[in-house]
């Protein structure tokens, strides 16, 4: 079960959505064909943080994780391949840790992640 819930994005027009909080690891469902899938991050915590989307299980995880360091009251956004971190089970994998890949030393829950599926 995905821990992070997906916001459909309608072409041409406008969308409201939340931020799930973050979590050490998490999951959110991608089981459709592979296309570009927009992440927003914002870290709402004093600690920079190092999100990262794991590489999945096909042919294209060659290109390895997408990771991005986000600072304090920063928001960054992640567009990415489908196909580069997806797993078997249509699941990607979303981590938040320190610089060096450690446990975060802030609290993890203030690092915000929303996940937009372009229609």
């Amino acid at each position: 079960m995905a821990d992070i819930t997906n916001i459909s994005g309608d072409l041409n027009a406008g969308t409201i959505f939340a931020f799930s909080n973050g979590a050490a690891s998490q999951t959110f469902e991608y089981d459709m064909k592979d296309e570009k899938l927009v992440v927003l991050i914002r870290n709402d915590d004093a600690n920079e943080a190092t999100v990262t989307l794991t590489a999945g299980d096909f042919i294209q995880s060659g290109y390895g994780d997408i990771e991005i360091a986000v600072a304090q009251n920063e928001y960054a956004v992640i567009e990415a391949e489908s196909g580069v971190v997806k797993d078997e089970d249509g699941e990607v994998t979303v981590t938040v840790t320190d610089a060096d890949g450690s446990e975060f030393t802030g609290t993890v829950a203030d690092v915000k992640i929303a996940v937009i599926e372009l229609e």
